[in-house]
């Protein structure tokens, strides 16, 4: 899973994102972040929210945490091209973090 690292946010739709909220990465984000960013499903929101790759980090899940949320539906899972290209990026991005440590 990852965290997310940027402050805290409210859709139109009623999804939030909150700061160092845990969620799950569904795929490559979109514009404006295409080719930096990931696309993140968090807890009690119905979509993914794309977030720069810099307010992102790499988690473990807590003793007794349940796994993240599952979509709700196929149009929700990414496609097997768009795993593969997320996973790439996610490494890039664990790559760069352990270099700046």
């Amino acid at each position: 899973g990852v965290g997310g690292g940027g402050g805290s946010h409210s859709f139109p739709d009623g999804d939030r994102l909150r700061h160092a909220a845990r969620g799950q990465v569904r795929r490559a984000a979109g514009w404006p972040y295409q080719g930096r960013g990931l696309q993140v499903l968090f807890p009690g929101n119905a979509e993914g929210v794309d977030c720069p790759l810099a307010q992102l980090s790499r988690c473990r899940p807590r003793e007794g945490e349940p796994p993240p949320p599952e979509p709700s539906s196929a149009a929700a899972a990414p496609a097997e091209e768009e795993e593969e290209k997320a996973a790439e990026e996610e490494e890039t991005a664990a790559a760069e973090e352990e270099t700046a440590a």
